[in-house]
């Protein structure tokens, strides 16, 4: 039989739909994980049917061989979950010094490095605090979704980790904003506050699709 047929048949069809609806990725990705899964289906069934099953049973047994499409797709969501959250954690780490940098350059004041460095941090204390939870957070996320991540470190807690780190650097970002909008500085600072803004809105955007990642496999 064509593939096609196969996965007409009303086990394989009714499968597929609901293994699309519990997959809340994008199209493109979405589309290319129901036809792998499709394709192992036809596979299945053709195997049943070779040995002189019919096709709609031999859909029937493919199917719950397969098991429920929900488990199917929290297994392929935890993994796609981990890679975005490595995504997520390597993106913090390379911007992180360059929006630095760039609000250094501009509220730092005169004086070498290290001293402008302490005047951001003594007119925006909590920075502090931010920094010492986003760095961390953003490089464990990394460390726990990598292929050589050490053993004692599970590949999912970089979901959570992850969250952490983008939810500090929003704050962060949100810091330097505001402190730069009340103490009414000049603007040369719009490019340091546009930099932030830029990296404030991919990390709400990274977060929300992490956070639905994760009640996804839930």
């Amino acid at each position: 039989m064509d593939p096609g047929d196969l996965t007409r048949l009303a086990p394989t069809a009714a499968y597929l739909a609901d293994l699309r609806r519990a997959l809340p990725v994008r199209r493109a990705i979405r589309d290319a994980l129901v036809d792998e899964v499709a394709d192992g289906l036809c596979c299945a069934i053709e195997t049943h049917v070779r040995v002189g099953v019919s096709p709609p049973d031999a859909a029937t047994r493919a199917v719950a061989e397969f098991g429920p499409p929900e488990d199917i797709a929290r297994s392929v969501l935890r993994q796609i979950a981990v890679t975005r959250s490595r995504h997520a954690g390597i993106g913090l780490v390379l911007t992180g010094p360059l929006v630095g940098t760039v609000w250094v350059a501009t509220l730092g004041g005169p004086g070498d490095a290290l001293a402008r460095v302490g005047h951001v941090l003594t007119a925006a204390p909590l920075m502090v605090v931010v920094l010492a939870v986003a760095i961390p957070c953003a490089i464990t996320a990394v460390s726990a979704a990598g292929m050589h991540a050490p053993s004692w470190l599970p590949a999912g807690f970089s979901v959570p980790v992850a969250l952490v780190a983008l939810a500090a650097c929003a704050a962060g970002d949100t810091l330097l904003l505001a402190y730069a909008a009340a103490a009414g500085l000049p603007g040369a600072v719009a490019i340091a506050a546009l930099v932030s803004g830029l990296r404030l809105t991919a990390v709400a955007v990274a977060a929300v699709r992490l956070t639905r990642l994760r009640a996804a496999t839930n």
